[in-house]
């Protein structure tokens, strides 16, 4: 919570991100902090490198694969 919450007072334009959380789809707001967080980044001028993933419950193949995009994106920085 406090690094979400210092979010709002840094500018952070050089930064690249990613943003990836797991959650439970049968909740109302699935994987809102995942949102959140985005929206925070943005806010601070950060770049986003890779979609964001979301992973309901445990991850599968496919999420797995989702993330290997995204640790590629980043390595290829």
């Amino acid at each position: 919570m406090d690094f979400y919450e210092d979010l709002e007072e840094l500018e952070l334009p050089d930064l690249k991100y990613a943003v990836c959380g797991s959650g439970d789809s049968t909740y109302d707001q699935f994987c809102t902090a995942v949102d959140l967080f985005t929206a925070a980044f943005e806010q601070t001028g950060a770049k986003q490198v890779a979609s964001s993933v979301k992973i309901d419950l445990e991850p599968d193949a496919a999420d797995f694969a989702q993330l290997d995009q995204v640790v590629s994106a980043i390595v290829a920085l």
